[in-house]
């Protein structure tokens, strides 16, 4: 806060929205696309202020898109692992997260290097968020998504697309 009360005014305005979002929207079964994007760029800018070069972080949404409606926090165990785990130091560094809309289906993907011999050696991204978040899939969408895991030679990929046939909320927003 003595160091850089800018860097630290921002970081508790986009923890403030974090919350705010976790506490009052979370609580419906379904959310809208556009509420769940902005808590994610603000987790992904709030991951941005503690690296050295902001830069190596992509977050690339689409500037239009359908507001769908999507069960929350599915995409935050995939994004909060791969900045858990990513390297930002050497040649391949940095996190990248994507999102498409084609039509009613959302398509996500984040992809991360990390250090394979700081690595323990039973995988890293096989834990309960993950499994947790399969469960939800499962119990939500049933056979209306796709979730690809790829980890090899230090490199990670998720990518899941959700059908969502156009879900809506059952209550006012």
């Amino acid at each position: 806060i003595y160091d850089n009360p800018d860097k630290a005014s921002r970081s508790l305005l986009k923890l403030s929205e974090i919350m705010r979002y976790m506490s009052y929207e979370t609580v419906s079964e379904f959310v809208s696309l556009s509420k769940e994007i902005d808590y994610i760029s603000n987790i992904v800018s709030l991951y941005s202020l503690r690296v050295s070069d902001p830069g190596q972080i992509r977050l690339d949404i689409p500037e239009q898109y359908p507001d769908l409606d999507i069960a929350p926090l599915l995409f935050i165990p995939f994004i909060e692992n791969a900045f858990k785990y990513a390297t930002f130091k050497g040649g391949n560094t940095g996190v990248d997260i994507r999102f498409r809309v084609e039509g009613r289906k959302i398509c996500f993907m984040t992809a991360n290097h990390y250090d394979m011999a700081g690595r323990p050696g039973v995988s890293v991204y096989g834990g309960t968020g993950i499994n947790n978040v399969r469960q939800r899939l499962g119990h939500i969408y049933r056979d209306r998504f796709r979730l690809d895991i790829t980890d090899r030679d230090g490199f990670f990929k998720v990518e899941l697309t959700i059908d969502t046939h156009g879900d809506q909320m059952h209550s006012d927003r």
